[in-house]
């Protein structure tokens, strides 16, 4: 996969404030498009990189599956995304950018079915016509008693020849009820997505007080509906979620509490994205925000998802099937995630978090392959799949921060990141953070020091590598020196130190 192989990426991140996020494994193309709407909305990165993602979802789902292991079954590419934001983070203006490709072919399958709702009402009327003719001379045979087997044949004919009444269909759903979406899945291979930036509004909705459904649909399963008033399948579905809702609407909500999602499992197949708000950075420049229309960046993206739509569209629910090209290099990833679950590591408390990983990142190397790729090639690289990989587990500590025993400590390893990441300039903070400066310095938060160093340690875990608590030796023999923590990558490139 290309990358950016000098600073400007790191200069970004230091500019979006969004320290920890894996910038550096985005496919180029996704890259590009997230800084060209940062730079027009000024909204968190980390939201707009989601939503770009879940347009991939949403537009790929119908025309391509992924494989893992060979002589596996293929599986959806679909995502389910969550994003908690609050109110004035841009989150509708960036859903009325992203999405709008979407809600034209919304539009087109209106009108498509309006014009197929005429045609069916004139072949239905006519149908009735000759139904009652057929009925007539059914009767008339009876009524003189002549052999009415003709008349049987060409009755059971016709109305097996009934018109079928057409069934709406849209790509879109945005505020739908669960037997709304369920119908709009109604039959065979049907692509669509349920995308709110008002996410709020559907929480009270049965397919999450009863997610069963929920999980059904990202496996790719055939659902079987029963219901009062008849009864229908949704066969091999492709479904895509992404909910924009403010943080303290989904901790508060009495019907999808945070324990209610994990014992669903639910939490396991979501993408949590929380970003830090980019209120009171949003500075205006004489530059003027860029045009849309007139970026190649954009236009490329743009005709991407229209491409990736219109092959769902034209193989009448034959997917391309996108396999590894490693098949070592993929059992080894998945024995690494498994293993993490285990007794000492760092998901053996969270394994109902942690049991989609692999499989959540299969979906995104897929995503990422597809919006890399150039020549319609089928096998996914390793370094697109470890990509993938680093870019879930950012999404994992995500879901931690927001369900996990130890919250509190991953938000305050965030704040700690961010202060980092703001004052690292500074020509006395250049080899590391001595720990004595960070209470005095740092977040109000986080200057008691007992939670400073539970933050420094939380830091050290969730990015196992990257950073270092070091003890220096005092210059009296025997005596410690100062503590200090520091990047273990070099703070000239991961800092961009000058």
């Amino acid at each position: 996969m290309s990358k950016i192989n000098n600073l400007s990426r790191w200069q970004d991140q230091k500019r979006m404030i969004w320290p920890g996020y894996p910038v550096r494994v985005l496919p180029e193309l996704l890259y590009r498009v997230g800084k060209l709407l940062f730079d027009l909305t000024q909204a968190p990165f980390p939201m707009i990189i989601s939503l770009l993602l879940t347009a991939l979802s949403l537009a790929a789902q119908g025309g391509y599956d992924v494989r893992g292991r060979k002589n596996s079954s293929p599986g959806p590419v679909s995502l389910y995304i969550l994003i908690l934001a609050s109110s004035g983070e841009r989150k509708s203006s960036l859903d009325k950018l992203i999405m709008r490709i979407f809600r034209e072919e919304n539009r087109r399958m209106q009108e498509q079915y309006e014009q197929d709702v005429r045609h069916y009402q004139v072949e239905i009327e006519l149908w009735k016509t000759v139904k009652k003719a057929l009925d007539g001379d059914l009767k008339k045979a009876r009524a003189v008693g002549k052999d009415v087997q003709i008349h049987n044949d060409a009755l059971r004919s016709h109305l097996h020849d009934k018109p079928v009444e057409p069934q709406k269909r849209q790509i879109l759903y945005e505020n739908s009820t669960e037997r709304a979406l369920l119908e709009g899945l109604r039959g065979h291979d049907i692509s669509a997505g349920l995308i709110s930036d008002e996410g709020g509004s559907i929480l009270s909705n049965n397919l999450f007080t009863r997610p069963a459904t929920m999980n059904t649909l990202w496996g790719g399963r055939d659902c079987y509906i029963n219901r009062m008033d008849g009864n229908f399948s949704i066969v091999n579905p492709r479904f895509t979620v992404s909910l924009q809702i403010q943080p303290e609407l989904w901790l508060e909500s009495p019907k999808l509490t945070r324990h209610f999602i994990r014992e669903s499992g639910l939490i396991s197949r979501l993408l949590v994205c929380h970003p830090e708000s980019t209120r009171g950075t949003r500075f205006e420049d004489t530059v003027g925000a860029p045009s849309l229309d007139d970026s190649a960046d954009w236009q490329q993206f743009e005709a991407l998802l229209e491409k990736l739509l219109r092959e769902g569209q034209k193989n009448g629910g034959k997917r391309i099937i996108l396999e590894t090209l490693d098949q070592e290099h993929l059992a080894g990833l998945c024995n690494y995630i498994e293993n993490e679950l285990n007794e000492g590591y760092s998901l053996n408390d969270h394994n109902d978090i942690g049991s989609k990983i692999a499989e959540n990142t299969l979906r995104l190397a897929a995503l990422f392959h597809l919006c890399s790729s150039e020549d319609n090639q089928t096998g996914i690289s390793p370094g697109c799949i470890e990509d993938a990989h680093d870019y879930c587990t950012w999404h994992i500590n995500q879901s931690l921060a927001l369900t996990a025993e130890d919250a509190e400590e991953r938000r305050d390893a965030d704040l700690l990141l961010k202060w980092m990441n703001r004052y690292f300039t500074e020509p006395r903070w250049y080899n590391g953070f001595p720990v004595s400066d960070i209470l005095v310095n740092g977040p109000n938060a986080l200057r008691k020091q007992g939670r400073m160093k539970r933050a420094m340690h939380k830091i050290v875990t969730m990015h196992p590598g990257q950073f270092l608590i070091i003890d220096t030796q005092g210059q009296s023999p025997g005596r410690s020196g100062p503590q200090y923590f520091v990047s273990t990558c070099q703070f000239d490139n991961y800092w961009n130190k000058p």
